[in-house]
């Protein structure tokens, strides 16, 4: 004997809970966080990193201008919060027309200035290259002070960045 199956009236769901949509929408903002904080600090990282390369390129140029004895005279490079300056001769004059500034992002700043004898001012010696104001400078993102590359001029004129 032949038996037909039972056909079982099975009402579909269709539509999400209210339930499904909030977990949805918590998953989705926690990866998103995840990935704005990520890429935050991959432009603040980026930022820095020009940022003390012009320094630290400026202070080469200014290196390689007193090594060459150009114009027969010594360079120098002052420090400022929110710029740098390549300057000629033993003392910075602001305003002087052969200054070469390079002004820092905005989102950086020139902090923590620590010297030989104080002051703000790196000065290369002619033919030799060597500066009696050797020590630091911390290069610091604003907003993020855990951020912060710090320049370090030795006494032999040569520049490292830690």
């Amino acid at each position: 004997m032949f038996h037909f199956p039972k056909i079982i009236n099975i009402k579909t769901k269709t539509g999400f809970t209210l339930l499904e949509v909030v977990i949805v929408m918590a998953l989705m903002g926690i990866v998103l966080r995840i990935v704005f904080s990520g890429l935050y600090g991959f432009r603040n990282t980026s930022i820095l990193l020009a940022g003390t390369e012009d320094v630290v390129s400026l202070m080469m140029m200014a290196r390689s201008d007193a090594l060459s004895s150009k114009d027969d005279s010594v360079y120098g490079v002052h420090f400022e919060t929110t710029q740098v300056v390549l300057f000629k001769g033993s003392t910075y004059v602001s305003g002087d027309p052969n200054n070469r500034p390079v002004v820092l992002d905005q989102r950086l700043n020139a902090t923590d200035i620590s010297l030989n004898g104080g002051g703000s001012d790196v000065v290369f010696n002619r033919l030799t290259g060597k500066s009696s104001q050797y020590g630091t400078v911390k290069i610091v993102v604003v907003g993020a002070t855990t951020t912060f590359k710090i320049i370090t001029i030795y006494s032999t004129g040569l520049v490292d960045v830690n």
